[in-house]
């Protein structure tokens, strides 16, 4: 019996890129070509400040500059530009993680008997800033998820992971 494999959207590989006035044009393997704007690399400010562009895989293009720095561009980035089906998928998907991660903590926050004011006094994090994560409409810096988790006294894993994945971790 025959078997056979294919990759994954292979159909979403980078396949060429170039540089514009206005950005990067990302060619992908259906036919996409996603514009990425310089302002959203943080290492190149225009197109006179890239010295070489590498793309050695269909995952990641990398950007050399004029002053020596590489900006990493991964074939999602550049895809989420152009692709409204993509971009929708990923923001939902954040939206998602938002909204455990407020959860978690509020939860953790609960458990470990504090408010909101006290876990600031706490962690140093503004009140404001632990009721905007716990409702959802901000998502916290790794530095502020590790201070909120320290002041609780738990390791950044407990907010990091639901129980499920614990379990199967």
């Amino acid at each position: 019996m025959a078997q056979a494999a294919k990759v994954q959207n292979a159909d979403q590989m980078m396949i060429a890129i170039e540089t514009s006035p206005e950005g990067l044009n990302v060619s992908f393997a259906d036919g996409l070509v996603s514009s990425v704007p310089w302002e959203r690399i943080r290492e190149v400010r225009e197109q006179s400040d890239v010295a070489s562009i590498e793309l050695h895989s269909p995952y990641e293009a990398i950007i050399r500059t004029t002053e020596g720095e590489a900006a990493e561009i991964p074939w999602d980035f550049a895809r989420y530009f152009e692709d409204s089906e993509y971009r929708d998928r990923v923001d939902e998907i954040a939206v998602e993680g938002q909204r455990k991660f407020a959860h978690r903590l509020r939860g953790l926050r609960h458990k470990s008997n504090l408010s909101q004011q006290k876990l600031a006094d706490l962690s140093g994090v503004g009140r404001v800033t632990i009721a905007r994560i716990e409702s959802a409409s901000q998502s916290p810096r790794l530095d502020t998820i590790q201070r909120l988790a320290a002041a609780m006294g738990h390791p950044i894993q407990a907010l990091m992971m639901d129980d499920q994945a614990e379990s199967h971790a």
